[in-house]
């Protein structure tokens, strides 16, 4: 079995600073993997657990992301937010050429609504797929 570091995973247009596990999903734009702790997705916004369409926008995430691999890219310019949560785009596998943007995918498929909070990131420039090299 190989290890993927994030120093061995490179994705187009997104910078890999972590490589991790998650392990439980918060709601629908937060969850917790090792070694990484809190993730919070950047410049999204899902609905909260009691508000309409919460435990959905829950569940898709956790269809994507529990127990799997996690590629983070985390924000350079404030890391974390005021919670203590990473702040990322975050990538799982799609193929063996391609990673899926999370983050992307939750908008598009209507779980989360953008938010495009100061931070390294633009959600208009994000792909759905991006290729690995």
């Amino acid at each position: 079995m190989t290890t993927e570091t994030a120093e061995s995973v490179q994705i187009e247009g997104a910078e890999v600073d972590l490589v991790a596990t998650v392990y439980k999903v918060v709601d629908g734009d937060t969850f917790d993997a090792f070694p990484s702790g809190r993730v919070r997705l950047a410049d999204i916004n899902a609905p909260e657990l009691d508000e309409a369409g919460g435990q959905e926008a829950k569940d898709a995430l956790t269809n994507l992301v529990l127990n799997k691999k996690v590629y983070l890219d985390v924000d350079d310019l404030y890391v974390m937010d005021k919670y203590n949560r990473l702040i990322c785009v975050v990538f799982i596998d799609y193929n063996s050429t391609h990673v899926l943007n999370v983050n992307k995918w939750l908008i598009e498929n209507g779980y989360a609504q953008t938010t495009d909070y100061s931070n390294e990131f633009d959600p208009d420039t994000w792909t759905l797929y991006n290729k690995k090299i």
